[in-house]
């Protein structure tokens, strides 16, 4: 009996220890999963970015991945009341799938961090940047064909897309997909890069140069960019807002959001 008795306690370690083992076992499976299934889809690569400073106030960051480079503050002024510094470090998140015949993926460019009502520090992550991302699409999407569309944008910085396409068929289906069903290829202008053309995005009338957003097909009330690379097979686009997103002083007197946007290359 004495014996037994003190068999007891080493079985229960024995079956917690098994219980933990299966449950470590369940998880790789179920985890695997979920990796099979997203491998499927495409190939995810979080935060592939090369970072060069340039001077102590910008940052030129390159990625690769999705074929682009782009220069930026390392720090920008926020509109936040709390009794703290009003410069705040901008920080870089990618979402990039990689499939066999094509690369797309989202790059959030965005404060570091925002106070809440509490003045507390809300630190950005990527996957809160999709959530909100997410969130945005979902309204335009629900209140489309309604006036004024608003762009789904992080509330304090941009998300570029990025994609790989073949044609204008592709192009049109492309901005369709971002900017509203009815929005198609309007103008194509120089760029600044040899090779490269901004688009600028029309509704489906054919005078539609004489149209306003009350008669538009294609109403969007805010400032966007789409650059378009045909020989490279690329095109980027980004929703800029209607006012100033990147503010190089308190007063927003100077905005740094044409001098990011007009550093944007294709590689």
């Amino acid at each position: 009996m004495c014996s037994l008795n003190k068999l007891k306690p080493s079985m229960k370690i024995y079956q917690t220890f098994l219980y933990f083992l299966i449950a470590i076992i369940l998880t790789f499976i179920i985890g695997g999963f979920f990796v099979i299934v997203r491998l499927k889809k495409g190939k995810t690569v979080s935060y592939p970015s090369e970072k060069l400073a340039l001077d102590e106030r910008w940052s030129e960051y390159s990625i690769s991945e999705l074929g682009f480079s782009i220069k930026i503050p390392q720090k920008v002024y926020s509109d936040h009341k709390c009794p703290f510094s009003k410069l705040i470090p901008v920080k870089i998140f990618a979402d990039i799938n990689i499939f066999e015949d094509h690369v797309e993926g989202i790059v959030y460019i965005t404060e570091e961090y925002q106070y809440n009502e509490n003045c507390e520090k809300v630190f950005y992550s990527f996957h809160r940047l999709r959530k909100i991302r997410e969130k945005m699409n979902k309204i335009r999407i629900e209140s489309w064909p309604g006036y004024p569309v608003t762009a789904p944008k992080p509330p304090s910085g941009w998300a570029i897309v990025v994609k790989t396409i073949k044609n204008e068929d592709e192009l049109n289906k492309f901005i369709k997909e971002n900017y509203g069903p009815k929005c198609l290829i309007g103008k194509r202008n120089h760029w600044k890069q040899e090779g490269v053309y901004q688009i600028i995005v029309r509704g489906e009338e054919e005078n539609w140069e004489e149209t306003d957003l009350e008669t538009t097909t294609c109403p969007l009330n805010y400032s966007y960019k789409i650059l378009y690379a045909p020989e490279k097979n690329k095109v980027m686009s980004v929703e800029l807002g209607q006012e100033c997103t990147f503010k190089g002083d308190p007063y927003g007197k100077r905005c740094y959001d044409e001098d990011i946007i007009n550093s944007f290359k294709f590689d």
